[in-house]
């Protein structure tokens, strides 16, 4: 079951964390999360209003392979001209910023292995984002 209410944080748990790490929050929460102490310590948060493998914003979808990926991995999304792709570590970092029309491909050979977060933007705002790990 999902709640609104954002977890009691602690001081120390989001020590060495930059404050504007990338903050993905349930779905109609941003304000409530800027308006508890979690607005204390981090100013961007982005909602995740998406229910499965295949989400959808603002009508088009963007898929993501291979997943697992090794040196390069494909982004492709529905119904766009032209979008930017970024890619975040799990720590909200900002890592790769790529821009792409039609199926983009992103070289990831200097990465370490873990898991990163791909979100595609256009100019209308997120078009659709991704789990992504690097094997």
């Amino acid at each position: 079951m999902q709640t609104n209410t954002p977890p009691d944080i602690k001081n120390y748990t989001f020590s060495g964390m930059l404050s504007n790490a990338y903050i993905i929050v349930p779905c109609h929460t941003s304000s409530i999360y800027r308006d508890s102490d979690w607005g204390k310590i981090f100013t961007d948060f982005e909602e995740d209003c998406t229910t499965g493998l295949h989400e959808t914003f603002q009508n088009e979808t963007i898929t993501i392979y291979p997943n697992p990926a090794q040196n390069v991995f494909f982004v492709e999304c529905e119904n766009f001209t032209s979008v930017t792709i970024k890619l975040y570590d799990m720590l909200g970092r900002e890592i790769l910023i790529k821009n792409a029309t039609g199926k983009a491909e992103i070289d990831i050979s200097d990465l370490p292995k873990g898991m990163y977060h791909a979100v595609a933007f256009s100019a209308g705002g997120v078009v659709g984002n991704r789990k992504i790990v690097k094997d």
